[in-house]
């Protein structure tokens, strides 16, 4: 009897434990290569997800390079104080023209109605 006992604890662990792990790579694997393939079939090719740490490498690099140039009289330092961010935003600034003006056709629809 207790042999059961132990035996069916075992086991409820170790399904516990699979689901759990499951869980796991769905949250850090599963999903966000689901919205990686989605993103880009709608036209934004950017960096492939890389497991936990994404893009910090090329981010510290690109603020360590940004930092080592001195800096221009100008008003334009925004690629200076977030180099990354002004990439990806250069980058895709045709794909965020259309969505905002999705965005705006829609918000125009939905006041009419």
């Amino acid at each position: 009897m207790e042999d059961g006992r132990v035996w069916c604890g075992l086991g409820l662990l170790a399904m516990t434990l699979v689901w759990c792990a499951l869980r796991f790579l769905e949250w850090v694997w599963f999903k966000p290569k689901r919205m990686e393939k989605f993103l880009r079939k709608q036209g934004l090719k950017g960096s492939s997800y890389k497991f936990l740490f994404g893009d910090m490498k090329e981010l510290v690099k690109m603020v360590k390079e940004a930092k080592s140039k001195p800096i221009s009289l100008n008003h334009d330092i925004v690629s200076r104080v977030t180099p990354f961010d002004y990439k990806s935003v250069t980058a895709y600034v045709q794909v965020l023209d259309e969505i905002g003006w999705l965005l705006q056709a829609s918000l125009l629809k939905s006041r009419k109605l």
